[in-house]
């Protein structure tokens, strides 16, 4: 019953309107008495006369995600290139082993460090200020330790 409504408005038909096709058809004036066969009846014969009518609306035009595939990298910035440098001196001070961007980008990424991305730059700097951080408490406890 209600899509038979939601036609006839798109249609421009009044309910007095779909009355009469409903009678037109050999179905009786009141369309509350309508059965579900007859009500699809009618739309059927609506869908003959005004077919633009049941036309799904066209999608709106959304944006794609892009595949993976077709990523273009975003470029770190100097700056970025540059505090991953410091850091990396940094750590290397005070680390029991040696580390370097290759690696880091291997192990984190599994990419070469030459492809990094600008937010996985910025993951690496993270990274490295936490190891620093933990590498400089390590050697505080240890220093204290010896006192």
């Amino acid at each position: 019953m209600k899509k038979l409504f939601a036609v006839g408005r798109n249609i421009g038909y009044s309910k007095e309107t779909l009355e009469e096709v409903s009678s037109s058809l050999g179905m009786g004036n009141k369309l509350s008495l309508l059965s579900e066969s007859q009500i699809q009846i009618i739309l059927h014969s609506l869908k003959k006369g005004h077919p633009e009518a049941f036309r799904k609306p066209q999608e709106r035009n959304k944006k794609r995600s892009i595949p993976k595939s077709q990523i273009t990298f975003s470029i770190p910035s100097i700056d970025q290139k540059g505090m991953i440098q410091v850091l990396l001196s940094q750590v290397n001070k005070i680390a029991p082993y040696k580390i370097s961007l290759e690696s880091m980008a291997q192990k984190t990424f599994k990419i070469p460090s030459e492809k990094l991305s600008f937010h996985q730059y910025q993951s690496l700097i993270e990274a490295l200020k936490s190891m620093k951080s933990r590498f400089e408490r390590e050697t505080n406890l240890s220093d204290s330790s010896q006192l």
